[in-house]
């Protein structure tokens, strides 16, 4: 799924944007509100719960007006959603709206996935979880690629203590690779849309698992045969990634749903398992 630049346009001086596509990250998430950092530059700006602009510059300077804004406090618990690659936080909103109206807290993070690899996202992700004030339990929902960021956070021993992340759902999560690179890998014309990411798709060596006291439960979208959706791939799978390549080492609840890759995020069933299991005790 990829997105266009932002288009904005004045609205009582505080533009509309469409929350960040594939030049802007995360870096601050507040009550709904970010601060987010371009991937060419160090500029920054601040866009509210509604994805207008407030402030642009510095960090400092986004910082302050979100100090004066004041926007609310952070829920205790919040589930943060991570998206893969070529997409944003726009892709999970299917996800959030489900958990939304189970009485969940959810903060869709968006990072500019095609502009740096795996470790530097990681990296990023838990800094930006480092300045979650007010939240004491974090969960989270990731789809394939945003998987091994949270994945690579915490192999990088980059993740804070607090707030202590207890469960986690990955949907689709190329943790042994995902077939779909490794085609791409052999047409150099796409190497400079899938970006850095791609060497790391194809085969991650020691892909790194998350602790084993985070209860993790992985979703793979298949087609329910010996053959999966696409023919180019060995077994079952969504299109995109083999149902055999989503399996971490460590112990973890397993389902899969018959859904492509792409729409794995707004099929019912998933959704549903996914509200049912970060609602369990």
């Amino acid at each position: 799924m990829i997105d266009f630049p932002d288009l904005d346009f004045d609205i009582k001086f505080r533009p509309y944007t469409l929350g960040g596509a594939q030049f802007w990250s995360d870096v601050h998430w507040q009550a709904g509100w970010r601060i987010q950092r371009n991937a060419s530059n160090e500029h920054y700006r601040l866009i509210d719960a509604k994805n207008r602009r407030i402030e642009e510059g510095t960090y400092a300077a986004c910082f302050e007006a979100l100090q004066s804004e004041a926007p609310g406090d952070n829920p205790k618990r919040l589930i943060l959603l991570v998206h893969g690659l070529l997409a944003t936080w726009r892709f999970l909103q299917p996800m959030a709206t489900t958990l939304q109206d189970a009485g969940l807290s959810c903060a869709l993070i968006n990072y500019a996935t095609t502009r740096a690899d795996l470790n530097t996202h990681g990296r990023r992700l838990a800094a930006l979880v480092e300045r979650l004030e007010g939240v004491e339990r974090l969960d989270a929902v990731t789809h394939s690629m945003g998987g091994l960021v949270l994945c690579n956070a915490f192999a990088q021993s980059h993740w804070p203590d607090a707030p202590k992340l207890e469960k986690v759902v990955m949907l689709a999560p190329p943790l042994r690779g995902a077939s779909i690179a490794r085609l791409f890998a052999q047409v150099k014309l796409l190497h400079p849309i899938v970006g850095p990411p791609l060497t790391f798709l194809q085969a991650p060596k020691n892909a790194p698992d998350l602790p084993n006291d985070i209860d993790l439960m992985v979703i793979a979208g298949a087609r329910g045969k010996h053959a999966g959706f696409n023919p180019l791939i060995e077994g079952d799978d969504d299109g995109t990634v083999a149902v055999r390549e989503t399996r971490p080492r460590r112990p973890h609840h397993f389902h899969t749903v018959r859904a492509q890759h792409t729409w794995l995020r707004n099929s019912k069933q998933a959704k549903e398992m996914t509200r049912d299991f970060l609602l369990a005790p």
